[in-house]
């Protein structure tokens, strides 16, 4: 893990990558009880050719912003936002240019808020 200091806010920070591959950023801030977490895939609205396993694919441009819409969809006809209420949080995404974001804020039932927004992603 890696300590950055910002000298004009006086604040600390700690990044590190996980064995997966995924930056992992902490900002914590004195005083705050408000909690936010975001999550970031690179696939956005540019996206549409991808590799994986060195076979290339295409899909049909604005897929990331269907999906980022799909993806708040559960079994029946709910979706995880209620999940997130009932925990306290509100939860949205947004899709840009080069990445689509899924983001909860909340003041209670952190763990629980972040473990779910990993597991739907």
């Amino acid at each position: 893990m890696k300590i950055f200091e910002n000298r004009i806010l006086c604040e600390k920070y700690y990044f590190l990558t996980l064995d997966s591959g995924m930056k992992v950023y902490l900002i914590p801030k004195k005083g705050y009880k408000h909690y936010f977490a975001i999550l970031g895939v690179p696939y956005g609205s540019f996206s549409y050719q991808y590799k994986i396993n060195d076979i290339k694919y295409c899909d049909i441009k604005g897929l990331a912003h269907f999906l980022e819409h799909k993806n708040f969809a559960t079994s029946g006809d709910t979706d995880v936002s209620n999940t997130f209420a009932s925990l306290g949080a509100d939860v949205n995404a947004f899709t840009s240019y080069l990445q689509t974001c899924y983001y909860f804020s909340t003041t209670s039932n952190f763990e629980k808020c972040l473990k779910l927004l990993i597991d739907f992603i």
